[in-house]
């Protein structure tokens, strides 16, 4: 184990254990996970942080990696129309030979950007036609007041 990873390790530990994490199995999971992302990264810590980056899309259930033809499935929807529905991004979908994404863009009305809604009339839309491969890449628009 390098300096930097023990190093590392020692700090997140104390860290962890002042939060009760270390008293519960997740304390050891994340000293395991940064333990990886050292060697992994060779103590980059931009690096481990890029990585890291990609949790909360995963919590989100929002691809990685671009999505492609392959990733849909035939369903059925009201009235028994059939739609290709993206298995890995569930807002994304094929219809008449177009793709689709109902969350391309979000909207807000404050400086809060975690308080976004998705609108589908009244003149905004955050359904948007998006061409394969895709990769979704939330658009967050202010509304007027």
């Amino acid at each position: 184990m390098s300096d930097f990873n023990q190093q590392l390790q020692e700090y997140a530990e104390n860290e962890l254990k002042l939060i009760g994490f270390m008293d519960v199995r997740l304390g050891k999971i994340w000293l395991d996970f940064l333990s990886e992302l050292a060697n992994i990264s060779k103590n980059d810590k931009t690096t481990m942080k890029k990585i890291c980056d990609m949790m909360p899309k995963l919590i989100d259930q929002e691809p990685l990696t671009s999505i492609t033809e392959a990733d849909f499935e035939l369903e059925t929807i009201e009235n028994g129309k059939k739609i290709e529905r993206c298995t890995r991004y569930r807002y994304l979908y094929k219809i008449d030979n177009k793709y689709y994404d109902d969350r391309c863009i979000a909207f807000k009305t404050n400086s809060n950007e975690t308080d976004i809604m998705y609108i589908y009339g009244g003149g905004y839309s955050s359904k948007q036609e998006v061409q394969l491969p895709y990769l979704p890449a939330k658009e967050i628009r202010n509304l007027p007041e």
